[in-house]
């Protein structure tokens, strides 16, 4: 006789009916034509098809020429993506090709395009998974020309729950996982597929839509009477023999359910229920409440005096409901005072997988049957949810940081990382995992995690990573779970609402569509018309709450910001800005720090400063991007770490504004705490591009050295990335860097390779942004290009190479003028004309370099225009670089005169020369590459009287003009370093 209840409650040895499945699916297997085949086996749940599945791989197992996956349980985190998806089905065959001696499949050029797929993760979401999915298929194709693949699917209704009210603003052909993998399903060759799932309709109808005829649905039918009756006496012979009365009771309340069989019996062995007078009509799943006050009282009583270990285990596993760990609970056990063993709980884990109701998804995991969760959730120890839910999550917390560790260490070795994917998707569940524990215990701040993650997801373009969470959300409150209604149950109590949930999925749908391109180019149009679309929908949300108005709003005006670099609309966007930043300030010096709302109204209102900067950078307003970033920066930071690449977004941009503004020692400083940001998120792309920025600022400051090995790494990062954009832009500072260095160089065969190289760098990245059409680049690197080619012919002796390198270099400024429209920045106007002067002015033709300066100078702000009363306004405080601009057209004017004698006009010159660069930044590199060439052609007169004669109409003019005192000293210095420099060294 049992004497012990978990002999009761475990798993079947031996298979009890399904004969009907077995054999299409043998039929399958053995089939002389080798096509596809999908079996949709749909069952209630507690019916065995998890126990079919198994059977099915062990028949596999015993197959010659077959090779099988493990049975794939969809209600796992780990398989929810499409590059998991692909991931799984490799490794798995590949697994069972090695533990049965066949010929192993080679997946080394799929497993590389997976490692890439990471590294290069949000750079181009469709092209990347298109690729990934090709090098998949044909790496599958192979291994099923030599063997009959099968792929085992259980759980497959996760894959349904949506946000259905959110559907109507998908624009997405294939949104959902659901449908990706019918179509992938369809693309396997010679396979059989066996998929298990509760029924749901509209699931089995999209499955025919795309399978076809290659779909074969089978309902998986309760147990007839007699396979009760065999499954009792085969699993169960040394059971007090029941009579058939009694066995026809337990079948009507389990109503032919093998894991609800297991629960009764047990149940009606312990007396806890009355099976001789229990109405044979009380069948489930109508007497599941009676079952479950019956499971509920057997757990506490019996069970928790026979294994209290098991009881306390079962308990757990109820509310840790996404997945049950060895180490999980260790940690579980140590916080809670327990000492356990770890032979102990190695020795619980195996007996409670050994439960009908259990299923074992790895070593050191397991998770319950979804009927348990149904009978027992909210009944069983349910005041030490929250204990355990709250230990979780510091669990959780304690992993993301040891994976964040990982990540950074492992990114600092790509390009070849090992285990970059694999990491990727650890912090990802673990994320998720994360959120789902803090919506258990308090559902709005848990909903604010889930907006943290899926609008970052969003802005980096993760649109798978964005896919799962919000189908996390939907199983979270799915309706046909008990778990979905307790949670839809405590919405109205929450101050959180569906509706308003899925007015919030809306918004996030504006965010897509703004970023996700469209063949027209007007997916930023699109957006502000699916936001408006939303706002008829939901008028009501947008009227009744604040909160609800800015965040849609904030959504709109991000998408107007783009579309008003196309339009004159500046002001208006501005004005919206402000009243949007003054609504949400308000909304947050009224809320309690502590209410989640207060959190998510810095979120909003952190974003909308970051784009606001944004809007204000592409004005060429950088003082006030400036301003805008620091606002965004120092709300970042008072949110979690879910935000964290918004944050190192920001940081970056803000160090790049700075740098442009004269203050690339501070921006090297954001961006120094950027690149940590990315680094500990192993985010290889901004890795690359915060690499990219750095680079140029160090050369802003004259540090060479530290400039290329930045564009160098950069270079080796963005590699990965078969991105013509970003290596374009990489070439581009590699050539700036390189002509800097080159210029410094003595020797001159030196000189000429590392001229040679920058140039080489220049023409890669005019062919780079060539193919991208992307004007302004193209423009920009034209007149970088030319200026390295005039610095080079500038530095070699005379000859025909000094003109052939001047005559390319004003064809290209020729060419970049004529690219030029009245769209296009005045700065860049300013610097190729400016430069075609300078090449004027080498060749002596000092008429025609007056004349483009002049038309030079008319392109500076007012403020700038006369030269004898200059100074600050609202277009130079706003964007420093065109003091630098005033600099350099000076320093042009200064070396016309020199080349004509007029010695006295030079140091005026000068002086404004020196002004304008000390008030764009006294840091600059620029200032000793001036003043080097200031003191060779103060020089050029050779006497040192004539020199010093200078000095005294110098300071007659510069009394009469706004000239710094700085610059005027300066200059002095100078003319006194010249008149010693000739008597020291002649002339």
């Amino acid at each position: 006789m049992i004497t012990t209840l978990e002999a009761y409650f475990r798993s079947a040895r031996h298979l009890v009916g399904r004969k009907r499945e077995l054999e299409l699916v043998d039929r399958a297997l053995t089939h002389v034509k080798a096509g596809t085949s999908v079996f949709l086996i749909e069952g209630q749940g507690g019916i065995g098809k998890t126990r079919l599945l198994t059977e099915i791989r062990q028949r596999c197992r015993e197959t010659s020429e077959v090779l099988c996956t493990e049975v794939i349980d969809l209600y796992l985190g780990r398989y929810l993506q499409p590059a998991r998806m692909l991931y799984a089905l490799a490794t798995q065959l590949e697994a069972d090709a090695v533990r049965w001696g066949r010929s192993q499949p080679d997946f080394t050029h799929f497993y590389e395009a997976h490692e890439q797929f990471y590294a290069t993760l949000g750079h181009d979401a469709e092209a990347q998974r298109t690729q990934l999915e090709q090098s998949f298929l044909e790496c599958y194709t192979k291994l099923a020309a030599a063997h009959r693949l099968v792929v085992l699917i259980d759980t497959f209704e996760k894959l349904h729950p949506a946000l259905v009210d959110a559907q109507e603003f998908d624009f997405r052909e294939l949104g959902r996982l659901e449908q990706w993998v019918a179509h992938l399903l369809k693309r396997l060759p010679n396979t059989i597929v066996v998929l298990a799932g509760r029924p749901r309709p509209d699931q089995r109808r999209k499955l025919t839509e795309i399978l076809g005829p290659i779909l074969t649905p089978l309902t998986i039918e309760p147990f007839t009477l007699t396979e009760t009756t065999e499954y009792i006496v085969t699993e169960f012979a040394n059971l007090v023999p029941l009579e058939p009365k009694q066995i026809q009771l337990l079948h009507a309340i389990s109503a032919g359910r093998p894991v609800v069989l297991a629960v009764a019996l047990a149940c009606a062995q312990q007396g806890i229920i009355d099976i001789t007078a229990l109405p044979p009509e009380f069948v489930y799943p109508a007497n599941q409440a009676h079952l479950s006050d019956a499971l509920v009282r057997l757990i506490v009583g019996d069970l928790y005096r026979q294994r209290p270990d098991l009881a306390q285990l079962l308990a757990r596993a109820v509310y840790l409901r996404k997945g049950v760990r060895r180490e999980m609970l260790a940690f579980l056990f140590a916080e809670e005072g327990e000492v356990v063993e770890p032979f102990e709980l190695d020795q619980q884990l195996d007996e409670l997988t050994a439960f009908v109701f259990v299923k074992r998804v790895d070593e050191d995991e397991l998770i319950l049957h979804d009927e348990m969760y149904e009978l027992l959730l909210g009944k069983l120890a349910d005041q030490q949810a929250l204990s355990w839910w709250r230990l979780a999550v510091r669990f959780l917390d304690q992993q993301i940081a040891t994976v964040y560790t990982q990540l950074q260490s492992t990114a600092a070795a790509l390009p070849a990382p090992s285990s970059f994917a694999s990491l990727q998707q650890q912090l990802q569940n673990l994320q998720i995992e994360r959120m789902f524990y803090h919506m258990s215990i308090n559902l709005r701040q848990g909903y604010q995690i889930y907006r943290e993650l899926s609008t970052n997801a969003i802005e980096a373009r993760d649109d798978d990573f964005d896919a799962q969470l919000q189908e996390e959300l939907a199983r979270f409150f799915d309706r046909d779970m008990a778990w979905g209604r307790l949670y839809r149950q405590r919405l109205l109590t929450s101050g959180l609402t569906w509706e308003r949930i899925i007015y919030d999925e809306g918004i996030r749908w504006v965010y897509r569509r703004m970023l996700t391109p469209m063949p027209d180019g007007n997916a930023y149009s699109a957006a502000v018309a699916l936001a408006e679309d939303v706002r008829e929908r939901y008028r009501a949300i947008y009227d009744r709450s604040p909160l609800a108005r800015c965040d849609l709003d904030a959504a709109q005006l991000q998408a107007e910001v783009y579309i008003a670099g196309r339009t004159s609309r500046g002001a208006q966007i501005t004005h919206n800005y402000q009243v949007l930043v003054a609504e949400l300030e308000a909304i947050i010096s009224q809320l309690d720090p502590a209410d989640p709302d207060a959190a998510y109204a810095k979120f909003i209102l952190a974003n909308a400063y970051n784009y606001w900067g944004y809007f204000e950078r592409v004005q060429e307003h950088l003082q006030s991007a400036i301003t805008k970033y620091k606002e965004a920066l120092r709300l970042y930071r008072q949110l979690g770490p879910e935000v964290h690449s918004l944050h190192a977004v920001t940081l970056n941009n803000l160090g790049y504004a700075m740098g442009r503004q004269g203050d690339s020692e501070r921006g090297l400083r954001c961006l120094d705490q950027s690149l940590a940001l990315v680094e500990h998120a192993g985010v290889a792309y901004r890795i690359a591009t915060t690499r990219n920025t750095q680079a140029h600022l160090y050369a802003d400051l004259g540090r060479m050295d530290q400039a290329l090995r930045c564009v160098q790494e950069a270079r080796r990062l963005f590699a990965r990335f078969e991105s013509v954009r970003a290596t374009a832009l990489n070439a581009n500072a590699e050539g700036r860097i390189r002509s800097r260095i080159a210029e410094t160089m003595a020797d001159p065969g030196q000189r000429n390779a590392e001229y040679a190289r920058a140039v080489a760098a220049y023409r890669q990245a005019i062919k780079g942004f060539d193919q991208e059409g992307e004007l302004v680049r193209q423009i920009e690197v034209r007149s970088a290009l030319a200026k390295a080619l005039r610095n080079w012919a500038t530095n070699m002796p005379p000859g025909p190479a000094v003109t052939t390198r001047r005559n390319e270099a004003f064809a290209l400024l020729t060419e970049a003028n004529t690219l030029t429209n009245e769209t296009t920045s005045r700065l860049i106007r300013c610097s190729i004309l400016e430069a075609m002067a300078a090449i004027c002015v080498d060749e002596k033709r000092y008429d025609e370099a007056i004349t483009l300066l002049d038309e030079t100078r008319l392109l500076l702000p007012t403020s700038l225009q006369d030269p004898m009363r200059y100074g600050e306004s609202s277009e130079t405080v706003e964007l420093r670089l065109y003091w630098l601009r005033f600099a350099q057209i000076q320093w042009q004017y200064a070396a016309v005169a020199f080349g004509q004698a007029q010695y006295h006009d030079a140091c005026v010159h000068l002086v404004h020369t020196f002004t304008g660069l000390l008030a764009f930044s006294p840091d600059a590199a620029p200032i000793e590459r001036f003043r080097h060439l200031a003191r060779h052609a103060l020089i050029t007169p050779g006497d040192p009287a004539l020199i010093e004669a200078l000095r005294e109409p110098m300071h007659q003019a510069a009394a009469q003009s706004n000239t710094s005192i700085s610059a005027l000293s300066l200059v002095d210095r100078l003319l006194t370093q010249a008149i010693e420099d000739i008597d020291l060294f002649g002339a």
